[in-house]
């Protein structure tokens, strides 16, 4: 039964919107040349050309009859809406009885070849041949004869008892095609449903048939920004092609490429097409459209990626495959000279030979398919964008607009290609200063890819919301660039701008911890042992990361399918709490300002790299102060933020670990920030970039001390967690703390810490004459093992020594700290932790990392700590809030795990800090905590009472306090 069903249904297995569809194989039809012979053999076309229906109908069996393996009705997915035009050239003759002029064309023949009798094998061939010339519509893109010829077939069918189910079938899965090519994704999706749940009855779920319509949605989906949905369908049906693969399996791993370049996740689209193209001939011949098709698409990600190299020399063999295929004039050719001429003027190669090769393809274009087509559209897109790029705006507009209209007329405004043109407009109005046209278009946009975010972030893991989430940053960071240059004009925008940084900044962090959240205050005790079994699987990952490649081999370790498991598993647990941070887009900056008082200020910073024209590769930062009196916020952009990364960075540094005074830091970092502070004594800040190395208080005002006199910072993940903070006012004093400090490291290669023992045992006191109570791990007990027990407690307080490495390339040995080099390079959170007790064994390469108390707490090991009910987490340790810093979430390290692992506050340190003044400091923090009740003014106090003490910020300022 399959192995009927496969041959019935190879021409299932066909190539969608973004390609070319092929034609469905068919019988010979004696019959109907009979008919035509007697109704008409010939007609003339709107060029008065005369044209033989008969020879024509027969030229078109033997040119399906050659057509690839996989043909119409399996969707072959591609980057852009342009791809090899080979059949519609092939099929130039035919696709003019489509529609003609004076005369009839071929399907009215059809339409009124209406016997009064008509047998079951009459009604089978009639619909049949409306889905050959549908087929020859959609693939000249003549999208209304194409719908007409499809209904037409499928009413034949139905009015006459339906004698061909499969056959209806495919009508219907056509139909789902052309609505998808036509951006009508509705009706694309009803119909798809529709015939996957016929053949679904008619052959099973386990038939190629059903596998083409699970692909087909699987891409309905991508091209709707449904990527975890995609995903699913795309699986499905890769498990039931894989068995048998050929042409349509790689189809499939082609079109989940696709997803994955759709999705951010560029290494792992390369990895699969690579895959795909390495396949013997007799699994793709390498000179099918099919196998073209898959190799540019290839391209195309190299050039997403930044692999330049490789997709120009994808582009040019692909022109010499083809040299004896057609001539310069045939639209693969102009297909070809585009993608080229954008790849070189990605790669900074301008010049003439760009235009040239641009406006070319343009008119190969129009003509071969006329002014109007979306193939012209498409080149014109290029051109308009070119034109731009060189500031010939006239002609930009010219070309842009038409572009629009044109796919207006065919695609629905949420369509990937309607979405990317609107922007292309919103940049080219914005360069010709109609700043009011161009902040229209670029909302619109704006508000679709938060859409977008919306509805794929509940089923994707972290490590897969990352890259989807960077793919995305690339609008949102030209739209920032306009904003910086049109808010005088447009005061609103100010406001958006801040209501996009609520929905947006630390958006990854927000979503790993309300889905730890969910699960573990929910009932639903399968979610909690799902979870339990994924803390079990990364705590064992956590082990083998210790391995060394040939210890995995030896032990046989498949560490990828671990860490796929891993992976799949917290998909799985995203999904099932269906949880999107909705709550902060409900947050507004009414709201915010209202609960601010009239000495307090909220800002949030933003870092993005600066647009005109192209990115430069300078940074810019933006601060969005928001204050009682303003109904909106006030917006101050820095321009110099490559400088503040850099030089300026490197002064504030050195000046503040040699104790000299500094001069310039203030200016460079705060001074234009501060003019719209005048009066505020508490600042909310929302930091991002390198100001979370910054430690503000500690910027020296010209004749006036530092910055820690005059102002009290808090520092937020998001801008929204101030409501948070102002219904408790940080008023929780402790009841309980687990206090771990002086680990016995047992090397003499780290530096013992006797003053981490006087530190404990001072907080000890100060804590227990406040009836909190103590749980203390010295010495020996200051292991990991223990460490693992301070969930229920208040205050978590360890004192030892942290690390960050910011690289592990360097590295001497193969491992460092017990961690394997080649996976801590992989990964950030290998790279940053805490020693405790028998850290020196493992820094020694002598200790066992696989035991639990290595001596080595990771940052990767403490994501999947049970910290959900600590109140503050307080690391006395050097350098614990540093790590790899990443826009608009933060630092990926310490900081980051244990805000994953559920602290609600930080207190950690940025610089090495003498010993004895981190014992005053952190003396001096909790006696102040006790006191006030207050951690954050406690906190404010000692900076104060330590900056008289120490007369250098060396020594109080490389202490800040995080909270949400």
């Amino acid at each position: 039964m399959i192995e009927k069903l496969k041959t019935l249904y190879l021409i299932s297995f066909a190539l969608m919107i973004c390609s070319n569809p092929g034609l469905a194989q068919f019988n010979k039809l004696k019959q109907l040349k009979d008919k035509l012979k007697q109704k008409v053999e010939k007609i003339e076309d709107v060029t008065g050309e005369e044209i033989d229906l008969k020879k024509s109908y027969d030229k078109m069996q033997k040119m399906h009859a050659d057509k690839d393996t996989a043909s119409f009705n399996f969707a072959l997915a591609a980057i852009d809406n342009v791809s090899f035009f080979e059949d519609q050239n092939n099929f130039r003759e035919l696709t003019k009885v489509i529609n003609v002029g004076g005369g009839k064309s071929f399907m009215d023949n059809l339409l009124d070849d209406e016997d009064e009798k008509l047998t079951e094998a009459d009604v089978i061939r009639k619909a049949n041949r409306f889905k050959t010339v549908g087929e020859i519509a959609f693939s000249s893109r003549k999208f209304k004869a194409a719908e007409k010829a499809f209904n037409a077939g499928i009413e034949t069918l139905d009015d006459n008892g339906n004698p061909d189910q499969l056959l209806r079938v495919k009508l219907t899965g056509n139909l789902g095609l052309l609505y998808q090519a036509m951006g009508r994704f509705t009706l694309s999706e009803q119909y798809t449903k529709n015939a996957l749940s016929d053949i679904e009855d008619i052959t099973g779920d386990q038939s190629y048939s059903y596998a083409s319509l699970l692909n087909n949605q699987a891409v309905l989906y991508k091209d709707q920004g449904k990527y975890s949905d995609s995903e699913k369908l795309i699986e499905q049906a890769l498990n039931v092609l894989k068995s048998e693969g050929g042409a349509p399996y790689y189809i499939a791993q082609n079109n989940k490429a696709i997803l994955y370049q759709a999705l951010g996740r560029y290494d792992q689209a390369i990895v699969i097409l690579e895959d795909v193209m390495a396949q013997p001939k007799k699994e793709r011949v390498s000179k099918s459209t099919t196998y073209q098709k898959m190799f540019i698409n290839l391209a195309l990600i190299y050039e997403a990626s930044g692999q330049y190299d490789k997709a120009e020399e994808i582009y040019l063999k692909a022109i010499e495959i083809k040299q004896d295929q057609w001539k310069k004039n045939h639209p693969d050719y102009a297909y070809l000279l585009t993608n080229l001429a954008s790849l070189y003027l990605k790669m900074g190669k301008e010049g003439e030979k760009v235009e040239e090769a641009l406006l070319k393809a343009h008119e190969i274009n129009k003509n071969n398919y006329g002014s109007d087509h979306f193939a012209s559209a498409t080149s014109r897109v290029y051109l308009g964008n070119y034109y731009r790029s060189i500031n010939q705006l006239d002609k930009a507009e010219k070309y842009l607009d038409r572009a629009y209209e044109i796919r207006k007329e065919t695609y629905d405004p949420q369509h990937p290609l309607m979405l990317s043109i609107t922007e292309d407009l919103a940049i080219l109005k914005w360069e010709q200063g109609k700043m009011e046209s161009a902040a229209r278009r670029y909302k619109e946009v704006i508000q679709q890819t938060l859409n977008f975010i919306r509805d794929n972030f509940p089923s994707m893991s972290e490590t897969e919301k990352t890259k989807f989430w960077s793919s995305q940053q690339g609008r949102f960071y030209r739209y920032f660039s306009f904003i910086m240059e049109a808010h005088k004009g447009l005061p609103d925008l100010a406001s958006h701008f801040f209501e996009i940084q609520l929905k947006t900044k630390g958006i990854l962090l927000s979503a790993s911890t309300k889905i730890k959240t969910a699960i573990l205050s929910g009932n639903n005790m399968e979610l909690k042992l799902k979870y339990l079994e994924w803390i079990d699987l990364k705590e064992n990952l956590a082990t083998l990361y210790s391995y060394t490649n040939e210890q995995l081999e030896e032990e046989e370790i498949d560490i990828t399918a671990l860490e796929q498991k891993s992976n799949d598993l917290e998909k799985y647990l995203s999904e099932a709490t269906g949880l999107f941070d909705d709550a902060k887009s409900t947050v507004s900056y009414e709201t915010l300002r209202n609960s601010l008082s009239d000495q307090q200020a909220l800002i949030d910073l933003v870092r993005f790299p600066e647009f005109k024209n192209g990115f430069t590769g300078n940074v810019i930062y933006a601060a969005l102060v928001g204050k009682k009196s303003t109904n909106s916020p006030k917006l101050v952009f820095l321009n110099n933020g490559s400088e503040l990364e850099g030089k300026f960075f490197k002064y504030y540094r050195n000046t503040t670990g040699l104790q000299l005074d500094d001069e310039f830091s203030y200016d460079n970092y705060w001074a234009l920030i501060d003019q719209q502070l005048e009066g505020i004594n508490t600042v909310y800040l929302a930091k991002d970039g390198i100001y979370n190395q910054i430690s503000l208080p500690t910027l020296q005002i010209k004749g006036a001390g530092y910055l820690v006199n005059s102002k009290s910072f808090v520092l937020l993940t998001n801008a929204s967690d101030l409501i948070g903070l102002k219904e408790t006012g940080g008023k929780n004093k402790p009841g309980s703390a687990f206090l771990m400090g002086f680990p016995t490291y047992g090397s003499s290669d780290i530096s013992p810490l006797p003053g981490t023992k006087v530190e404990i045992n001072n907080i000890d006191g100060i804590l227990r004459n406040s009836n909190v109570k103590i749980d203390k791990y010295l010495a020996l007990e200051a292991s990991e093992s223990n460490l693992k027990k301070a969930n229920d407690h208040d205050i978590v307080h360890v004192a030892t020594h942290g690390f960050f490495l910011e690289d592990a390339s360097d590295a001497y040995n193969e491992k460092v700290f017990g961690i394997n080099v080649n996976h801590m390079e992989e990964n950030v959170f290998l790279r940053s932790g805490i020693m405790l007790s028998g850290a020196g064994g493992v820094s020694e390469q002598s200790g066992d990392f696989a035991t639990e108390d290595n001596g080595i707490a990771t940052a990767y090991e403490i994501l999947n700590y049970p910290l959900e009910n600590v109140e503050m987490v307080v690391l006395s340790a050097c350098e614990t809030g540093l790590g790899e810093i990443k826009a608009g979430e933060g630092v990926y390290g310490l900081q980051r795990s244990l805000l994953v692992a559920g602290a609600n506050t930080l207190l950690m340190s940025l610089w090495k800090v003498d010993d004895q003044a981190t014992q005053d400091f952190m003396t001096n923090f909790y006696q102040n905590w006790v006191t006030s009740g207050n951690k954050y003014e406690a906190f404010r106090t000692t900076q104060l009472q330590m900056s008289k003490k120490y007369d250098k910020p060396y020594y109080w300022g490389a202490f800040v306090i995080m909270g949400r």
